[in-house]
């Protein structure tokens, strides 16, 4: 029977199943030796876990019985994707073209109860685990990538993505909100260049402002605090030597910009400078 800290009866939980598909396909058409068009669908399932089901947390609150409880009623995530992609190659450029959009839709997010937003019902403060909404997100790319015979080569690449989301639960109660923690815009610019056994690599990346949130503990409880990041731009840089045949050296830097970087709510990333030995079988 059902209790208290377990508002559904056993029962509740007898025959449940879900059967729900995924896939993933693709079509590609090469009209000329220098066009190329994809066509890609795909679909994911994230069930729920065991927690999301039978999670049964009990203490107490300002003199309340406080309780976090799984549910039956729970619905998979399911997560399809639509992509079309064109690549063009450019002789002349020593290039190739490469484009893409594409539309994710995403129906029924989980949530555990610890993480769901609490209520107040027949004297208990309790929380369940649940289906909080649903999302779209629409984007696309724009590159160019290519490499010559005197060992220079660059790539430029630019993405935009917006994302809409309806969701029943959301911050300071839940980390969920995506409206603006999806940077809009990214550019990315890199040159490399070989010669003898060297080689040399900058890549620049440039990335719009976003909202993060993280998890505080307060005089009224948990919540999410939102914290808003700024645009930045990170600098790596690669050199490598290489020694034999099937052994290089390499020295690498990230972060180069700057000693720290904000990047998101957590602790800022720190510039590294990392020493490699490769060797290939």
């Amino acid at each position: 029977p059902n209790t208290p800290a377990d508002p559904y009866a056993a029962t509740s939980y007898q025959g449940k199943t879900s059967a729900t598909p995924t896939f993933n396909l693709g079509l590609v058409y090469q009209p000329t030796n220098s066009d190329t068009l994809r066509w890609l669908v795909g679909r994911a399932v994230q069930a729920p876990s065991l927690i999301d089901f039978g999670v049964n947390i009990q203490s107490s609150e300002a003199g309340f019985p406080l309780v976090f409880a799984g549910s039956p009623d729970l619905k998979p995530t399911v997560s399809t994707n639509y992509e079309m992609d064109y690549d063009k190659t450019i002789p002349v450029l020593d290039s190739t073209l490469r484009t893409a959009i594409y539309l994710n839709d995403t129906r029924d997010f989980l949530i555990s109860a610890p993480s769901n937003t609490l209520g107040f019902q027949n004297g208990i403060i309790q929380a369940h685990s649940a289906n909080v909404g649903s999302g779209e997100a629409l984007g696309g790319e724009i590159g160019l990538q290519g490499a010559n015979a005197a060992g220079l080569r660059w790539d430029a690449s630019y993405t935009l993505s917006v994302v809409r989301d309806k969701l029943s639960s959301g911050p300071p109660a839940t980390p969920l909100q995506w409206n603006d923690t999806t940077p809009t815009s990214a550019f990315v610019l890199g040159l490399g260049y070989s010669w003898n056994k060297f080689e040399a690599d900058l890549q620049g990346k440039w990335q719009a402002r976003y909202t993060d949130y993280f998890y505080a503990l307060t005089a009224r409880g948990a919540t999410y605090v939102p914290v808003t990041i700024s645009n930045y731009v990170t600098l790596n840089a690669r050199l490598a030597y290489q020694l034999m045949p099937k052994l290089t050296l390499a020295v690498s830097g990230q972060q180069l910009q700057s000693a720290q970087t904000i990047e998101t709510a957590g602790l800022e990333p720190e510039r590294r400078i990392l020493f490699s030995v490769t060797y290939g079988f």
